[in-house]
């Protein structure tokens, strides 16, 4: 499957190629008015990669590198999809990213 990849804004650019991690997402198990957000961090995220997805948006890049880049990814339908935080590094996503550069 070919992801599609969204910058909202312009990332700056890295000389290795490197493709997009997810480190924590927000679970929409509980969809209930409780006004409560649950964080669930890297327990069920081996499950769904970043190259499951057909499309992840960028929605705010981290201002540090000690913070995390917000994203937001889905297939078909945009009410399923997930947030994301964690780096969008190059803006792809690929099994096998090694020997990808990107060129100046």
């Amino acid at each position: 499957m070919s992801t599609k990849c969204i910058v909202i804004g312009k990332p700056e650019g890295t000389e290795k190629a490197l493709p997009i991690e997810f480190f924590a997402c927000i679970n929409y198990a509980d969809r209930s008015f409780s006004g409560k957000v649950y964080v669930d961090v890297d327990e069920d995220l081996e499950d769904r990669q970043p190259f499951d997805w057909e499309n992840i948006e960028l929605i705010a890049l981290a201002e540090s590198p000690e913070e995390l880049d917000t994203m937001f990814a889905y297939d078909d339908n945009r009410k399923e999809g997930m947030i994301y935080f964690g780096r969008w590094n190059s803006g792809f996503t690929d099994e096998n990213y090694e020997d990808l550069a990107i060129e100046p």
